[in-house]
């Protein structure tokens, strides 16, 4: 008896020591994530995206790898073998295995993920590296200073093939086509070279001489030089000249970059940016790119890549990069005239007509800008404007409105009516309200030129366009409502909404009023309205102190629009058929109806915090039904709304799992060793899950969570590091989630999701349990 006790002990024992390691992770040595908000140097010399999406941007002081928002920095470390080769990137490629190659100053190595590098060896004098190439064959091929290189993949080492004369990094370019030739531009020739490099064919250049970039695209290479821009195509073996030396030399053009992208060929020169259109073979000089890039980067462009979602990034020497998808915008919300003249100073309200649009600014001047003609006047408050200063105090114009030459200024106690004629403001009509002690709330005009503004003695009073005649009639609300907001509607009527989104019909001048009752289900209580617009269908859009509502007409059904964040909103406008543009206090927003989306755009061209503006109650117009002008503190932002390109939604991506133990911090790197599940020993239960949410874009505002199902009760929004901290885990079976939300609670656009195991300690196993029984019993 006494030795089958013993024969079950050891069976038990050995069943504990099986529990304690039947795990299977594959954990490598992995760092804690540091991100930086900058690049490691602005120096910008190669970009590639991963296959996960992430940028990868190379510099002349280290390699940086980019989510869209913050930066990861790999440096070279004397000594550590898995570090970069050098800090000087010359050149980034992703080859067809969606390995990542990084070619230095100092050799090349190789990305293998868990922040590690691979160092390829290569001979000593083949040491700086321009290009990396890979054929039909997936063969891959080092360009350097002096040679080509072959590298054999299963010895993990190169071998020379060709060499040549030392030349810089533009003095040699090296291309593969279809059949795995290689072709080689130099400043005054054509070459080709058979995949030993035996030449096969060549031909001078000479309509680019001196050729300062070449590119090959659509089966063709396309160069540019001091003697035109031409284009070889590789199957005919014909040259054909774009624009020639003389055009060149005409419209002073001083080639300095090539680019291809979509449809054209782009032209990089001191002066200005061309394109070359392949299908209409139009040569255009693009002037408003001109004016952005050069005005705010550099001629000089260092390196260019397309990524995978089609967009282009351009890198400058000392001058960091951009992307095409952000510069359009800047352009459609920057480029333009009246900005300059503006000067940053604040924007309180709008009005236009026809081409022109009025504005008041934060000193009082009014200003005038004609959209066809170009011409800008400005009238100083202080002495230009007659009826602003008084004997005792200056009046704070609030509103501003213009019909058929006549200009209304609006404070908080009069009216003034002007009419403008010869570039003058001539006092036309002064209703001083203070006098009698009122004062006056929000005001609307109607198609007429009418003015309509609710008093505080509770009336709501209608002056005539020329100011020649005034009706008033009795509101009958039970207080006078300061913080209400009116709107003239098309059927003639005035809407009035006051505090928690009370809403009533007036009609004008027999004075009836009717309250609307909404139907909701939201908690409409503390919420005040700003603005109100009624669209083409009819229905009212309110923007209040708390996010955006809708009001249809037919139902009175009040909705509230979740996908517009709960923010200040100060103006609307009509965009179309499709949505609203709108003023918050976090930027300007589209709101399109169809996918119900928010999509929010920066102000500045640099879209850091501290240089974002608010926008003003009573400054959103539009001009010619396409040109939208919102004025704000810093002055107004004009675009137009087919020149901003739709921003892309971020994805989530889950990026590694930290163990933390003692000193050592081992892991999984799931971008490269992505896994579904993942078990842990229990010693393996206090880790660190990052993951990250990647957009190059002006991505629209969203949040994002994660919970440990089977651990945590509720969805945890996620800090600015993107890293979830779990100590002390209990053994047990869980799935980790991470999601990005709109906003609205049900949003989701991107999730992921990872299932984790913790064993139990083996004194809690099964088998011990078992062992404590048996010794119990006997």
């Amino acid at each position: 008896m006494k030795k089958l006790v013993l024969t079950c002990i050891y069976i038990v024992l050995l069943g504990i020591f099986v529990s304690c390691t039947s795990y299977s992770n594959q954990l490598v040595q992995l760092s804690t994530t540091n991100l930086f908000p900058t690049l490691s140097s602005e120096d910008v010399t190669a970009f590639v995206m991963d296959e996960n999406g992430y940028m990868w941007i190379g510099t002349s002081n280290g390699l940086n790898l980019f989510d869209g928002k913050n930066y990861r920095q790999y440096m070279y470390i004397p000594g550590d073998s898995s570090s970069l080769m050098d800090n000087h990137i010359n050149f980034l490629f992703k080859d067809k295995h969606h390995r990542i190659w990084i070619g230095t100053n100092s050799g090349v190595c190789q990305y293998l993920g868990a922040d590690q590098f691979k160092a390829i060896p290569i001979p000593q004098q083949y040491t700086k590296v321009y290009q990396i190439l890979e054929n039909n064959k997936n063969e891959i091929f080092i360009v350097t200073e002096k040679g080509i290189l072959l590298y054999n993949e299963q010895k993990n080492s190169c071998k020379k093939i060709f060499s040549y004369s030392p030349t810089n990094k533009n003095g040699i370019k090296f291309f593969t086509d279809k059949e795995s030739h290689f072709w080689n531009v130099t400043p005054d020739s054509i070459i080709c070279y058979t995949r030993s490099f035996t030449k096969i064919y060549s031909c001078t250049n000479p309509a680019a001489q001196n050729v300062v970039n070449a590119i090959i695209d659509d089966n063709c290479i396309w160069s540019a030089g001091g003697n035109g821009l031409l284009k070889f195509d590789l199957s005919t073996h014909t040259t054909t000249i774009i624009q020639n030396s003389v055009y060149f030399n005409k419209a002073n053009i001083v080639p300095r970059n090539i680019i291809a992208y979509k449809d054209k060929i782009w032209l990089i020169a001191k002066n200005n940016i061309y394109s070359y259109n392949k299908f209409t073979h139009a040569f255009l000089n693009e002037d408003k790119m001109t004016t952005i890039i050069f005005k705010h980067f550099s001629s000089f462009i260092s390196t260019w890549y397309v990524d995978d979602q089609n967009n282009l990034w351009f890198g400058f020497p000392n001058k960091g990069y951009t992307n095409l998808q952000r510069l359009s915008n800047d352009v459609a919300l920057q480029h333009h005239q009246l900005i300059e003249k503006l000067n940053n100073t604040s924007i309180r309200s709008l009005a236009t007509e026809g081409n022109t649009v009025w504005g008041i600014q934060d000193n009082n001047d009014i200003f005038s800008y004609d959209f066809a003609s170009k011409k800008f006047l400005q009238f100083k408050g202080n002495k230009d404007i007659q009826g602003i200063i008084t004997r005792r105090f200056q009046h704070k114009i609030n509103n501003i409105y213009y019909f058929k030459d006549h200009i209304w200024l609006i404070s908080n106690s009069r009216l003034m009516c002007y009419n403008y004629k010869n570039e003058e403001l001539n006092l036309q009509k002064v209703f001083r309200l203070g006098i009698e002690n009122i004062f006056l709330g929000n005001t609307c005009t109607d198609d007429k030129g009418n003015i309509y503004a609710t008093t505080s003695t509770n009336e709501l009073v209608k002056f005539s366009s020329d100011g020649s005649k005034i009706d008033s009639v009795s509101l009958n609300f039970p207080i006078y409502e300061r913080e209400s907001t009116i709107l003239y509607l098309k059927s003639g009527k005035i809407l009035v909404c006051a505090n928690n989104l009370q809403l009533s019909i007036c009609s004008f001048p027999d004075g009836n009023i009717k309250s609307i009752r909404t139907t909701t289900s939201n908690n409409i209580n503390g919420i005040t309205p700003i603005c109100m617009l009624e669209d083409k269908q009819n229905n009212i859009w309110i923007g209040t102190n708390k996010g955006l509502y809708v009001m249809h007409m037919t139902s009175h059904t009040l909705t509230h629009i979740a996908a517009v964040p709960d923010t200040y909103i100060s103006s609307l406008a009509e965009n179309g058929n499709q949505g609203l543009w709108i003023g918050t206090q976090q930027g300007i927003a589209e709101y399109t109806k169809q996918d119900n989306r928010a999509t929010f755009y920066p102000t500045t061209i640099n879209s850091q915090d501290k240089y974002r503006v608010i926008f003003n109650k009573c400054s959103a117009s539009i001009i010619q039904d396409s040109i939208f002008i919102f004025g704000h503190t810093k002055g107004c932002t004009i675009f137009t709304s087919s020149a901003m390109e739709k921003s892309t939604l971020p994805t989530i991506h889950l990026e590694k799992i930290l163990i933390n133990k003692g000193h050592n911090n081992n892991g999984i790197d799931l971008l490269t060793n992505p896994v579904k599940s993942v078990q842990l020993s229990y010693k393996e239960n206090d880790i660190i899950i990052s993951f990250g949410a990647v957009c190059y874009s002006l991505a629209p505002q969203y949040s994002c969570y994660y919970k440990m199902e089977g651990f945590d009760s509720e969805w945890i929004e996620s800090n600015e590091n993107k890293q979830a901290i779990y100590s002390n885990l209990p053994a047990g079976n869980y799935t980790f989630k991470v999601k990005l939300v709109l906003p609205g609670k049900e949003n989701i656009f991107s999730e992921q999701q990872i299932h984790i195991s913790v064993e139990k300690a083996p004194w809690f196993s099964t088998p011990a349990i078992l062992l404590y029984i048996i010794i119990i019993i006997q």
